[in-house]
Protein backbone atom coordinates (compact mmCIF):
# COMPACT_ATOMS: atom_id res chain seq x y z
CA UNK A 1 0.00 0.00 0.00
CA UNK A 2 1.32 3.43 -0.98
CA UNK A 3 1.55 6.02 1.77
CA UNK A 4 -0.89 8.93 1.46
CA UNK A 5 1.86 11.57 1.59
CA UNK A 6 5.23 12.25 0.01
CA UNK A 7 6.54 10.75 -3.22
CA UNK A 8 6.13 7.29 -4.77
CA UNK A 9 7.54 5.80 -7.94
CA UNK A 10 5.53 3.00 -9.60
CA UNK A 11 5.93 0.81 -12.68
CA UNK A 12 3.55 -0.73 -15.18
CA UNK A 13 2.91 -4.42 -15.83
CA UNK A 14 5.77 -6.81 -16.37
CA UNK A 15 4.43 -8.33 -19.61
CA UNK A 16 2.41 -7.23 -22.62
CA UNK A 17 -1.15 -6.74 -21.47
CA UNK A 18 -0.08 -6.73 -17.84
CA UNK A 19 -1.40 -4.24 -15.34
CA UNK A 20 -0.02 -3.57 -11.88
CA UNK A 21 -2.34 -2.12 -9.25
CA UNK A 22 -1.09 -0.06 -6.33
CA UNK A 23 -3.54 0.64 -3.49
CA UNK A 24 -3.04 3.92 -1.64
CA UNK A 25 -3.85 4.65 2.00
CA UNK A 26 -6.95 6.72 2.79
CA UNK A 27 -6.44 10.46 2.41
CA UNK A 28 -5.59 12.74 5.30
CA UNK A 29 -6.78 16.35 5.19
CA UNK A 30 -4.05 18.54 3.69
CA UNK A 31 -1.53 15.76 2.96
CA UNK A 32 0.00 15.92 -0.51
CA UNK A 33 1.05 12.86 -2.51
CA UNK A 34 2.96 12.78 -5.82
CA UNK A 35 3.08 9.56 -7.83
CA UNK A 36 5.32 9.07 -10.88
CA UNK A 37 5.17 6.08 -13.20
CA UNK A 38 8.61 5.18 -14.54
CA UNK A 39 7.62 2.45 -17.02
CA UNK A 40 4.27 1.91 -18.68
CA UNK A 41 2.58 1.90 -22.05
CA UNK A 42 -0.92 1.36 -23.35
CA UNK A 43 -0.68 -2.41 -22.90
CA UNK A 44 1.40 -2.46 -19.69
CA UNK A 45 -0.31 0.07 -17.46
CA UNK A 46 -0.13 0.94 -13.79
CA UNK A 47 -3.22 1.73 -11.73
CA UNK A 48 -3.49 3.48 -8.38
CA UNK A 49 -6.54 2.22 -6.49
CA UNK A 50 -7.86 4.85 -4.09
CA UNK A 51 -9.03 2.06 -1.81
CA UNK A 52 -12.56 3.32 -1.20
CA UNK A 53 -11.76 7.03 -1.48
CA UNK A 54 -12.96 9.09 -4.46
CA UNK A 55 -11.71 12.03 -6.49
CA UNK A 56 -13.15 15.49 -5.88
CA UNK A 57 -15.64 16.43 -8.59
CA UNK A 58 -15.45 13.07 -10.35
CA UNK A 59 -18.27 11.19 -8.61
CA UNK A 60 -17.40 7.58 -7.88
CA UNK A 61 -14.13 7.49 -9.80
CA UNK A 62 -11.58 5.74 -7.63
CA UNK A 63 -8.84 4.53 -10.00
CA UNK A 64 -6.00 6.49 -11.61
CA UNK A 65 -4.43 4.86 -14.69
CA UNK A 66 -0.91 5.59 -15.94
CA UNK A 67 -0.21 4.53 -19.52
CA UNK A 68 3.04 6.34 -20.40
CA UNK A 69 6.45 6.38 -18.74
CA UNK A 70 6.91 9.71 -17.00
CA UNK A 71 3.22 10.10 -16.16
CA UNK A 72 2.62 11.81 -12.84
CA UNK A 73 -0.23 12.90 -10.60
CA UNK A 74 -0.25 15.01 -7.45
CA UNK A 75 -3.08 14.47 -5.00
CA UNK A 76 -4.10 16.28 -1.84
CA UNK A 77 -6.43 14.94 0.82
CA UNK A 78 -9.52 17.13 1.21
CA UNK A 79 -11.17 14.80 3.74
CA UNK A 80 -10.68 11.26 5.04
CA UNK A 81 -12.52 9.87 1.99
CA UNK A 82 -11.76 12.32 -0.86
CA UNK A 83 -8.60 13.19 -2.81
CA UNK A 84 -8.28 16.16 -5.17
CA UNK A 85 -5.97 16.12 -8.19
CA UNK A 86 -3.84 19.27 -8.05
CA UNK A 87 -1.64 18.46 -11.07
CA UNK A 88 -1.12 15.63 -13.54
CA UNK A 89 0.24 14.69 -16.93
CA UNK A 90 -2.45 16.26 -19.13
CA UNK A 91 -3.33 13.51 -21.59
CA UNK A 92 -2.09 10.13 -20.47
CA UNK A 93 -3.23 9.95 -16.84
CA UNK A 94 -6.90 8.99 -16.75
CA UNK A 95 -9.44 8.27 -14.03
CA UNK A 96 -12.17 5.67 -13.89
CA UNK A 97 -14.26 3.68 -11.43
Amino acid sequence: TLLNYGFSQITGGAAAGGTRTFPIAAPTLGCQKTIVCTTANTSDSAIVDLNGATLLGLGTQDLIKFSTAGDFVTLVGVSTSVYAITSRTPTSVTTTS
